[in-house]
C-alpha cells in the first residue's frame, strides 16, 4: 500500500498498470475500450492511458504525460486515449480529483439502456462509497459534449453513469476510483438481478433499497468511516 505522501512518477506509473490490469480481469472493459488517468497532488500533469491499446496490455512505460490546460502530450511518444478532454474535464473540476477511470461495466451499460435507476442503495457498500450518482445521457465518446457534461457532473458527483456508454468514476486515488467502479458494477448486477425477481414472482416493480435511517446509521459506522479513509491510499 502506497501513500500520497512522496509518491513518485515511478510510483503513479505502476499504480496506474496496475490498476488497468484490474479493470481488465474485472471484465470491466474490453478490447481497446476503457481508460483511465491520475496525477500527483497539485500537479497540472496527467497520466492517461494511450489510445488503442487493451487495458490488459499496458506497462508502466506506456502511459502519456498529458498537460492538463493545453491538453498537449509532453511525455511519451503515443497518442493519448480518446477521451482524454473528458479526463482532464474530470482533474479541472475539482482539487481532490487525483485519479479518474472510465470503463464501460456491463450491467451499468444495460441498466442505463431500460433506465433503471441506479439510485437505489441495495447495500451497505453503496451507502458508503457511491452516493449520489449523475446519469448522463448518452453522448458521442470523445465528443466536447460530453467532455462538457462530464465537466459540470464532477464539480459535485464522484460517481457517474452515461447512457448506453460506460461509467465514469473519481478519486483522490487510483484505489478509491477504482473501488467506486467495482461496487458502481455490483450496485448494477443487484439492482438488474432484483427487478428481474420481482417481476418473475409478480413482486412490486421496485426492488425494496434501504431507508434512509438505515444508509444514515451504515453512514455513522467508524469502521465504515476508517475503510472509506483506507480507500484514498495509492
Amino acid at each position: 500500500m502506497r501513500s500520497k505522501v512522496g509518491m513518485s512518477e515511478e510510483d503513479l506509473r505502476e499504480s496506474l498498470a496496475e490498476y488497468a490490469h484490474a479493470i481488465y480481469k474485472a471484465r470491466l472493459a474490453t478490447g481497446p475500450g476503457g481508460t483511465l488517468s491520475a496525477r500527483l497532488p497539485n500537479s497540472s500533469l496527467i497520466y492517461v492511458k494511450p489510445s488503442g491499446y487493451n487495458l490488459g496490455e499496458l506497462s508502466p512505460g506506456d502511459f502519456v504525460g498529458v498537460d492538463l490546460n493545453t491538453l498537449q502530450v509532453v511525455k511519451g511518444d503515443l497518442k493519448p486515449s480518446m477521451e482524454v478532454s473528458v479526463l482532464a474535464k474530470c482533474h479541472l473540476a475539482r482539487d481532490d480529483v487525483n485519479a479518474v477511470v472510465h470503463a464501460h461495466p456491463p450491467f451499468c451499460i444495460a441498466l442505463s439502456s431500460v433506465d433503471l435507476e441506479i439510485n437505489m442503495p441495495l447495500y451497505p457498500d453503496h451507502v458508503v462509497f457511491l452516493e449520489e450518482v449523475a446519469t448522463l445521457p448518452f453522448y458521442v465518446p470523445g465528443s466536447e459534449e460530453l467532455a462538457k457534461a462530464v465537466g459540470e457532473a464532477a464539480r459535485t458527483h464522484n460517481c457517474m453513469l452515461l447512457k448506453n456508454h460506460g461509467a465514469i468514476t473519481l478519486g483522490s486515488s487510483l484505489r478509491e476510483a477504482y473501488y467506486r467502479l467495482e461496487i458502481m458494477e455490483e450496485s448494477a448486477k443487484i439492482i438488474v438481478f432484483s427487478s428481474l425477481l420481482a417481476s418473475r414472482n409478480r413482486l412490486s416493480k421496485r426492488p425494496t433499497s434501504l431507508s434512509a435511517e438505515q444508509a444514515n446509521a451504515i453512514k455513522k459506522l467508524q469502521m465504515e468511516a476508517y475503510r472509506k479513509q483506507l480507500a484514498k491510499n495509492w
